[in-house]
């Protein structure tokens, strides 16, 4: 069994980990020319994302791909 100071140090290592995932990278960019796709929880959404710098959050929502647009 893991004495509690071992599992202490991995419950603050995760909290960690999860707190620099969702204050590091809460921005997606979106390139001139392109559209994002957002997937919630494995699902496309409806939400399509124009040009431009967009906030999600990273551990619920995902970019999930860009397509060029040509006029």
């Amino acid at each position: 069994m893991i004495d509690k100071k071992k599992r202490n140090y991995f419950i603050k290592l995760g909290l960690s980990i999860a707190l620099i995932t969702i204050i590091f990278f809460p921005f997606v960019v979106v390139e001139a020319g392109q559209r994002g796709v957002l997937m919630k929880f494995g699902e496309v959404q409806d939400q399509i994302l124009g040009e431009g710098l967009h906030l999600i959050i990273p551990t619920v929502t995902k970019d999930c791909d860009e397509w060029k647009t040509e006029i």
